[in-house]
């Protein structure tokens, strides 16, 4: 029987063909793209408000405790916790509401780490296992793009290098602020009461009297009209920036390089604190960032926000808002002072 082998050849894509295809393939990805970004900074800022909201519940369990807050700067639960001296010759026992607030974060065996006790240093910056290097989850937004590698802050002065987080506790609500209202010459203003007596800027030791909040009582203006934390970058700087070997100058950063480091102690460019700096005297023009290029168009002193057209902001009452980037300045400074007496404008 005879067979007869096809005598054609399997017709193959063309180059043109084959560009188009490659083409088509690129369009798709195009549009897929957008999609897949847009899901993921959902989830990130999902997972942001989760911290914030974190943040905010463990404040109000650690006011349960102790039955006040941490001071802005300073030793807790008392002026002797921790070895502190209220002369002003040791900064053992000093610390930051992000610090005290380990143990109701689910971080005990951090916390221990941190107090342990060595030298004139302040706290988590004594221990054998340097215990300002390590990273807390809840305390990182991965939206914040200024995050170093292995969640760390390379900026900061000094190695190892400090921990990062995306978060900033209102120093007009953990120190006693005095609220001035604007005139028609004049914009409105908040003062923090100890600000001349807590090293701000330099890493100095910070002295008494400190001030803890309590609350309701020094929260008047309600905790649902009050903002206690924000969101601010690990590390944020302007184009005038100076740096020595990748880091910035000074012991603490400077006016235009700073940023957050859960684990600093005390009130200089890093901490993770704002409304306190340059002189703890807070007007309309310290408004949020949005989305700013983190090493060039950053402020350190203002709270800054990765997400797209808002900043989030813990309350007192435990809630957690997007409040937009366009908020009226007098209104975002509104919200951050406990005790202004005013009502908060329809732009919140």
């Amino acid at each position: 029987m005879w067979f007869v082998r096809p005598s054609g050849r399997m017709r193959a894509f063309t180059l043109i063909e084959l560009l188009v295809v490659i083409a088509i393939i690129a369009v798709l990805i195009g549009l897929l793209l957008p999609a897949v970004q847009k899901v993921r900074e959902a989830a990130n800022r999902t997972t942001c408000t989760n911290n914030l909201k974190q943040i905010a519940l463990a404040t109000h369990n650690c006011q349960d405790a102790y039955g006040n807050l941490s001071p802005i700067v300073g030793p807790y639960p008392t002026l002797t916790s921790n070895g502190y001296k209220a002369d002003g010759s040791t900064q053992r026992g000093v610390g930051t509401p992000l610090i005290f607030l380990l143990p109701f974060m689910e971080q005990k065996n951090l916390w221990d780490e941190v107090i342990k006790p060595g030298g004139n240093s302040p706290l988590g910056w004594a221990d054998d296992k340097y215990s300002y290097t390590t990273p807390v989850k809840s305390y990182i937004c991965p939206s914040d793009p200024s995050v170093g590698p292995n969640n760390s802050c390379p900026q900061n002065p000094g190695k190892p290098f400090a921990a990062a987080t995306s978060y900033g506790a209102n120093g007009l609500v953990f120190d006693k602020c005095t609220f001035t209202p604007g005139t028609a010459t004049t914009l409105p203003s908040a003062k923090m009461a100890n600000a001349g007596k807590l090293g701000l800027e330099w890493d100095g030791t910070p002295l008494p009297p400190f001030h803890y909040t309590r609350i309701p009582t020094d929260i008047p203006d309600g905790t649902s009209n009050t903002v206690f934390f924000t969101e601010k970058f690990t590390f944020c700087a302007s184009a005038s920036a100076k740096y020595s070997n990748g880091q910035c100058t000074g012991p603490g950063g400077q006016v235009d390089c700073g940023g957050a480091n859960w684990g600093d102690p005390l009130l200089d460019f890093f901490a993770p604190v704002y409304n306190m700096l340059p002189a703890g005297i807070i007007d309309t023009t310290y408004t949020p960032q949005i989305q700013p290029r983190f090493q060039t168009t950053c402020d350190p002193m203002r709270p800054s926000s990765a997400h797209s057209g808002v900043i989030l902001a813990a309350m007192g009452d435990g809630s957690v808002r997007g409040v937009s980037g366009t908020v009226n300045p007098t209104t975002w400074l509104l919200a951050n002072v406990p005790n202004d007496g005013q009502a908060l404008p329809g732009d919140w």
